[in-house]
């Protein structure tokens, strides 16, 4: 995308229909999950530190935050060498996130 970044890439596509190159990626498999909150409750200090040390967790909420059902929770990040992968890894993260907070499916 160059030195300006992605939001320059954008406005440029938007105003003027220039595209940015094709970039070759390295092959992995990115994914990202926004959690919403199943019920209404508080993270307090312990919950927020278990949180912040889950792998992929990401866009995290602050002791004291008061979380009610459908507020955006937190998001979980994934990488994998192929889709079914980065699914599984994914399933894995939330499915981690939600037993935090007994909100198990």
């Amino acid at each position: 995308m160059g030195e300006a970044g992605v939001l320059s890439a954008h406005v440029k596509a938007c105003e003027q229909g220039m595209l940015p190159d094709s970039q070759i990626g390295d092959g992995r498999v990115r994914g990202v999950e926004i959690l919403f909150a199943e019920r209404t409750f508080e993270i307090d200090a312990a919950c927020a530190e278990v949180l912040a040390a889950l792998p992929g967790a990401c866009d995290l909420p602050r002791a004291g935050t008061r979380i009610a059902i459908g507020d955006p929770l937190c998001s979980v990040r994934a990488e994998a060498v192929d889709e079914a992968r980065m699914n599984e890894q994914l399933a894995a993260r939330r499915d981690a996130v939600q037993a935090l907070f007994g909100d198990e499916r």
